[in-house]
């Protein structure tokens, strides 16, 4: 029987600032939220989340915000797979996120208060 990828619509919309999130993890939600289910490169979010190239650390770094990015937002009822990796292209939010969360346009400030 084939695994079916809906998942249930969430009673209401959550705003990015009603999550418990820190900074980083809202600056990457927020980037990644902009590309619309578009993948986004690692290069890309590594110039975006920290101004520099990716490097081993930086990569390093960013995984290991994804995960805790997928834990928490898990832990506070977002359903879905959360973020997608695509293998040698980069990260993308899936379509469930979209369902659950929004963005209200006095937080697309990435962060940078």
């Amino acid at each position: 029987m084939k695994k079916s990828s809906t998942y249930p619509k969430s009673e209401r919309k959550r705003t990015l600032t009603a999550l418990s999130l820190s900074r980083g993890e809202r600056k990457l939600f927020q980037i990644l939220y902009e590309y619309q289910k578009q993948t986004v490169s690692r290069q890309e979010l590594c110039l975006r989340m920290w101004n520099r190239d990716k490097t081993n650390s930086s990569m390093t770094q960013l995984s290991v915000m994804v995960k805790h990015f997928k834990n928490k937002l898990a832990d506070q009822g977002i359903k879905g797979p959360i973020i997608e990796t695509c293998w040698g292209q980069g990260y993308r939010l899936d379509e469930a996120v979209y369902e659950q969360v929004y963005i209200e346009s006095d937080e697309l400030k990435y962060g940078n208060e």
